[in-house]
């Protein structure tokens, strides 16, 4: 993300764009000790890495431009999730294809970005309410799918109740039947008349898991296509609702 054109500057925020943390000399900003200076700035929007050297050099200084990494501020996108589906949607798998370069999440291409996939489920007013996540599908050719034993790095908050992206409250997923949040399982959910049969990751709407606001977010991934595909079930009577979203993270 840029730096602002006129105005004040901070040689914290210079820091923040170059990248990293901790203190720093305009001196070493300007001349390319801190980061190397990106000369896909225009002349007038980047350090001339010639002394005297000035704060106002930095105005409008993009370290992202040109380097095939998007220019996208860190963050939840939506910071609520984009309805997927809502209701008893039956025994039969839904597949949803999303583009997250579209208005309704990012708004541009998060190819050449680095961020994270998150879901929210609204479970509904009962124990009918087991939603399941079956796969899901990125970069052309890449998956998280193998949820028999393999789901290091995923993690789902408990018993939540946020309309928002939390920025706290996420443990690691766990194989079980806990209610309240999302769990690995190997076979039907406890209860009958909801969920199907298979190696899933779902959510368990039993005891005090219904009405409940409950995240699921997956590990990081470099993005080389903007397309991700999601592959889920929604079967019980009382089933509640499934959203979407990315989360960017800032390079």
């Amino acid at each position: 993300m840029a730096l602002p054109s006129s105005g004040e500057i901070t040689l914290h925020g210079i820091r923040t764009e170059l990248g990293g943390s901790g203190q720093i000399s305009l001196t070493d900003a300007s001349t390319g000790n801190v980061a190397s200076i990106n000369t896909s700035n225009a002349p007038g929007n980047r350090p001339n890495q010639v002394a005297p050297h000035e704060m106002t050099e930095f105005y409008a200084y993009n370290h992202s431009e040109g380097s095939g990494v998007p220019d996208i501020s860190e963050g939840a996108y939506p910071n609520t999730g984009v309805q997927i589906w809502t209701g008893n949607q039956g025994t039969s798998l839904q597949t949803d294809v999303v583009d997250l370069s579209s208005a309704s999440y990012v708004g541009e291409s998060v190819v050449g970005g680095t961020g994270f996939f998150f879901f929210r489920f609204d479970s509904g007013t009962s124990f009918r309410s087991d939603a399941q996540i079956a796969e899901v599908l990125y970069n052309n050719g890449s998956a998280f799918d193998d949820f028999q034993g393999n789901i290091s790095g995923i993690k789902t908050t408990s018993n939540t109740t946020s309309t928002t992206y939390p920025s706290s409250g996420f443990i690691n997923l766990a194989s079980g039947t806990t209610q309240g949040r999302w769990n690995q399982l190997n076979g039907t959910p406890g209860s009958s008349q909801t969920g199907v049969n298979g190696d899933f990751i779902y959510y368990e709407s039993s005891g005090g898991g219904s009405n409940k606001k409950v995240w699921l977010k997956f590990p990081e991934v470099t993005f080389t296509h903007d397309s991700v595909t999601i592959k889920s079930y929604g079967y019980g009577s009382n089933m509640g609702t499934l959203r979407f979203g990315v989360y960017m993270i800032e390079p």
